[in-house]
């Protein structure tokens, strides 16, 4: 508002004193730019915050998935550890002829064995999820990340244009004014 009642203002006086054209239309040039400017960076702020602050949540919401898989791989591991500590004694325990502790350990390590084929398929399960998501994630910041610099470019672009277009004009009024005092 202040800025415009001055150029409201130079403008008036412009057009009243012909000696002062020259440095009041670079002025108003300089004013020109500087309202482009603005107007080319006031949306800018909100298009380019709000995708940066989606990928930032998606990048917690990513974290947590990559702890559930580490989990769900560390559980995998921990069965598979212990599947093979149990079949050792269960070896021990058929070279020393020890028959009931071999029927316990036996049915010990079934139920192992169970544990770690469910868990293995967890293990893929959780790896085929986050690839999945991970592609997916990329295939969107690649949309998002096309729009978001067409948008910058396009207000660079605006802003370019309307600072020629005020050029344009000063030299214009400058070359009005070296004609005008030729004469």
């Amino acid at each position: 508002l202040f800025r415009s009642l001055y150029s409201m203002a130079y403008q008036r006086w412009l057009k009243s004193n012909d000696d002062l054209r020259g440095m009041l239309s670079e002025a108003y040039c300089i004013d020109a730019q500087i309202k482009a400017l603005h107007e080319s960076h006031d949306g800018l702020d909100a298009a380019t915050l709000f995708p940066l602050k989606e990928y930032f949540l998606y990048t917690d919401s990513a974290k947590q998935v990559l702890r559930r898989r580490d989990m769900i791989q560390m559980d995998h591991e921990a069965i598979t550890e212990d599947l093979a500590k149990k079949r050792e004694d269960l070896d021990e325990a058929r070279a020393a002829k020890q028959l009931d502790k071999v029927a316990n350990l036996e049915r010990v390590v079934s139920q192992l064995e169970e544990q770690a084929e469910k868990s293995g398929n967890a293990v893929e399960v959780a790896n085929s999820d986050l690839k999945a998501e991970l592609d997916r994630w990329h295939k969107y910041k690649r949309i998002d990340m096309k729009e978001l610099l067409t948008e910058l470019a396009d207000s660079k672009i605006g802003y370019y244009e309307k600072s020629q277009e005020a050029l344009k004009k000063m030299i214009d009024e400058l070359d009005g004014t070296d004609t005008d005092s030729r004469n």
